[in-house]
């Protein structure tokens, strides 16, 4: 319930509104009329998440703008190489508004505006070394659109936690429905047309790329961040640091996979795979890579399908989920359970051996 003061000023009769609940628990301000307080005080009363803001000093004074530098430069843990590009977006769009007036209504019309744009696709490398995209014919995926949801969601994850900015905007924003995701395999054919096809590469450690991803099923940001210095040739194994899921863990290396680093090994702590002209950011290798899919006659796949057909190849020898599961990287038994229909002869297998006998006709 909110309480009105009047207060006589030599400028004129002021009224203070202050507001004291539950969720906020003191809140003024100060208005010409008994009106406007009356109006104003409703409002706080009737919004919660509005109210919280006007309490918060760091809400009325700092923009999205300025929350989404602090976010890059010491809440993003460099995890996602395209999340910078997505936050940069949301500044684009809304970086001069206020925290405090921050709304669904506002995020919600800059979702629609991205949704409406068109993807946009590897285009080289600038004088600088970045990236350059160019638009396509195709509309954004419902991916792409959660995806840069999910950058404005860690941008205000980190206001909360760094600053105390308690809104979310995004609430009762629904994410866009995203396909089941590629599961392109290659077959044992399309995989020796593939290397023979690297092996013609003008990119002399296309091979190298190709052979480690399907050898360990590691994503292509841990290979492309691989140094000389991660591996142990002793043991066989990389060690890959802070991965995608938030943790440390070895891949192993097969015979094949250390044979092709053996042509190229280094002593330090050098990139597996350099740039030219930038030697401590990875080589931009997509030229290669499309033109090698072309020489091999392979459609419909792209790299990371390298990392299902690792896993393809490891069902088909027998394999069981988990251990598939172990060898990707996965920490949910959801993300191993797409490869479930591949590991069915090892299914059989059991349910044979076991129910053989006992389910046998006398």
């Amino acid at each position: 319930m909110a309480t009105y003061t009047r207060r006589n000023q030599k400028s004129g009769t002021r009224w203070v509104a202050v507001i004291r609940t539950i969720q906020v628990p003191y809140l003024s301000k100060t208005f010409r009329t008994k009106d406007a307080a009356r109006i104003w005080a409703r409002r706080m009363e009737n919004d919660v998440d509005l109210a919280r803001a006007e309490a918060n000093p760091v809400m009325r004074s700092m923009t999205l703008a300025d929350l989404a530098d602090d976010y890059i430069l010491n809440g993003w843990k460099g995890k996602d190489p395209s999340r910078p590009a997505k936050v940069s977006w949301w500044v684009e769009q809304l970086g001069s508004t206020r925290l405090r007036d921050l709304d669904r209504g506002k995020v919600q019309a800059a979702l629609e505006r991205y949704k409406a744009g068109k993807a946009r696709r590897w285009d080289g490398i600038d004088s600088n070394g970045k990236v350059r995209t160019a638009e396509t014919a195709r509309g954004r995926s419902g991916a792409t659109v959660n995806r840069t949801r999910a950058a404005l969601e860690a941008v205000l994850k980190h206001g909360r936690q760094r600053h105390g900015v308690d809104i979310n905007p995004l609430a009762n924003v629904p994410r866009e429905r995203e396909s089941k995701g590629r599961t392109r395999f290659l077959s044992e054919v399309e995989l020796q047309r593939l290397l023979a096809a690297c092996d013609a590469s003008r990119w002399d450690r296309l091979r190298l790329l190709v052979v480690t991803a399907i050898g360990t099923g590691a994503r292509l940001g841990e290979l492309m961040g691989l140094r000389w210095s991660d591996i142990d040739f002793q043991a066989r194994v990389a060690h890959l640091a802070d991965t995608k899921n938030g943790s440390d863990r070895l891949l192993t290396l097969p015979p094949a996979v250390i044979a092709e680093l053996m042509r190229f090994r280094q002593i330090g702590d050098s990139l597996l795979f350099p740039g030219k002209r930038f030697p401590n950011k990875p080589f931009e290798f997509r030229k290669h890579w499309d033109r090698a899919l072309i020489e091999a006659g392979i459609d419909d796949f792209v790299f990371h399908s390298l990392r299902h057909s690792c896993a393809s190849f490891l069902a088909k020898s027998g394999a069981s989920l988990p251990e598939i599961g172990a060898v990707l990287g996965h920490k949910s038994v959801q993300s191993t359970n797409r490869y479930a229909h591949l590991a069915i002869d090892r299914q059989q297998q059991l349910t044979d051996r076991v129910f053989g006998d006992i389910l046998k006709a006398e």
